[in-house]
């Protein structure tokens, strides 16, 4: 046995080999988290603020927005506002140069509101902040008012390069990839001590899937969270349902998307669910229109498809529409229908171009109209003012003078007076019996003629509307 001493050469020579070992198993987790650290958002940017309490619900927020050494320059920038937690919101300040705006925040589309700011000559250059902005508003949430979401915005294609939260200007800092880095190489190193007398695959998938983790988590410390949308306002009912079969109701809306398209223009995309309590129903059709200037409607007619007794369906594609956030949103002025072609009485409406057109029973309503009352409206307590309406508007089309159209007039008024007695559906029922009495363009043309007849004021008395009935004054 030979026995050969070592020198401080060979020792040396050793500790190199073992060290080049365990910097090789190193290399690749190392790798891994230098490239994490180095991956960030384009566009970089922090925006610190400092809240001000002026008493009750009122506040102000001071806005400093910095523009990271290495990055593009900021051109433009906006802070959303959640609508279940702002109200009111005030643009108070705005630095020279830079052209402010807001946007209130809208919770029937489930919208935030939105402070946003553009450089009007010269943007915000790398390395350089810029403070001055100030915005006042109501808080409606719960506890203190926080950090909001903002993003750093291209105005050519509003196309986000930056992202993030603010945060207040005394915040602690959280820590960051740094204190990350040395802990996973610390990690690391600790692991390399244990597995050192065990050189195997499974030691060795140990060291990969730790790097591999360190490297997340050192990614997800630079990356800032990711931008979320505003609540879907599912559920949230908005616009008036201005026509549709007596059985058939909108059940749900549900908001898929939300999409700035314009400085103060976003477009929306829903999905209306909706429910037929009555006989079964073909081809249905949801459609929306808009009549204010601040809304456009893109897709308003979608196909629901057949619908039976008890059933609920959604929409096969989206609603779309516009809308102007720069505009008050008035709910009014978009108007949903739902459709569906015609079956029983409906189908066999009269298609003829007489306006009288057929009314065997002399009763002043025509037969077709009469039959389609009593199919849709099962209910004789609504069937008999709804009956009443029929009568007045048919009155209504057939009148040759100003006075026989007064007299008509005042006869409808007072019938849809009962059926809004009668019934929380009245609207929809008096939208349902106008359009199968003026299902042809002749008859829809005489009651427009009726209403141009009309003068301008006049008092009805509306007491007894419900008394007598239509088979009494007939």
């Amino acid at each position: 046995m030979f026995r050969f001493s070592t020198t401080p050469g060979v020792r040396l020579a050793a500790m190199a080999r073992h060290i080049g070992h365990h910097l090789r198993k190193l290399c690749i987790p190392l790798a891994l988290i230098c490239a994490a650290l180095t991956i960030r958002p384009a566009a970089a940017a922090t925006v610190k603020y400092d809240l001000h309490h002026l008493g009750g619900n009122e506040f102000t927020i001071a806005y400093v927005i910095a523009a990271a050494g290495n990055d593009l320059p900021i051109h433009e920038f906006s802070i959303y506002f959640d609508p279940l937690r702002y109200a009111d919101l005030r643009l108070a300040a705005s630095p020279a140069g830079w052209d402010s705006l807001m946007l209130q925040p809208e919770p029937a589309l489930g919208s935030s509101g939105m402070f946003d700011s553009l450089a009007l000559s010269s943007p915000l250059a790398a390395g350089r902040s810029q403070d001055g902005f100030m915005v006042a508003f109501q808080w409606i949430g719960a506890g203190q008012p926080g950090a909001q979401r903002f993003e750093v915005v291209n105005p050519a294609d509003l196309s986000v390069v930056g992202f993030g939260y603010t945060s207040p200007v005394a915040a602690v800092p959280e820590p960051g990839a740094p204190a990350l880095l040395i802990a996973g190489l610390a990690l690391l190193g600790a692991r390399a001590a244990r597995s050192h007398a065990a050189r195997s695959k499974h030691g060795a998938a140990i060291h990969a899937g730790g790097a591999m983790m360190l490297a997340a988590l050192a990614l997800g410390a630079m990356r800032p969270a990711a931008a979320q949308a505003p609540p879907s306002g599912a559920g949230v009912q908005f616009g008036v349902l201005a026509a549709a079969p007596p059985s058939v109701r909108i059940e749900r809306m549900t908001k898929l998307a939300e999409q700035r398209i314009g400085r103060t223009l976003f477009r929306y995309h829903y999905l209306v669910e909706v429910r037929n309590d009555g006989a079964p129903l073909t081809n249905v059709r949801v459609q929306l229109t808009a009549s204010g200037d601040g809304g456009t409607v893109l897709s308003g007619i979608v196909p629901v498809g057949d619908l039976g007794t008890g059933a609920s369906a959604a929409t096969r594609q989206d609603i779309v529409f516009t809308h102007d956030r720069a505009k008050p949103f008035v709910s009014t002025e978009l108007r949903w229908r739902v459709i569906a072609d015609p079956t029983g009485a409906l189908a066999r409406l009269d298609p003829g171009p007489a306006l009288a057109g057929v009314d065997a029973d002399a009763n002043g309503i025509r037969d077709d109209v009469e039959a389609a009352i009593a199919e849709l409206i099962p209910d004789q307590a609504i069937a008999v003012p709804a009956l009443r309406v029929a009568s007045a508007l048919q009155l209504e089309i057939l009148a040759r003078t100003a006075d026989e159209s007064l007299q008509a007039q005042v006869k409808f008024e007072k019938s849809l007076a009962c059926l809004v007695s009668r019934s929380a559906d009245f609207y929809q029922i008096f939208q349902t019996v106008s359009v199968i009495t003026f299902n042809t363009r002749e008859r829809l043309e005489a009651y427009v003629r009726h209403k141009s007849s009309l003068p301008p004021n006049r008092d009805v008395d509306l007491s007894g509307t419900c008394e007598p009935e239509i088979n009494d004054e007939n």
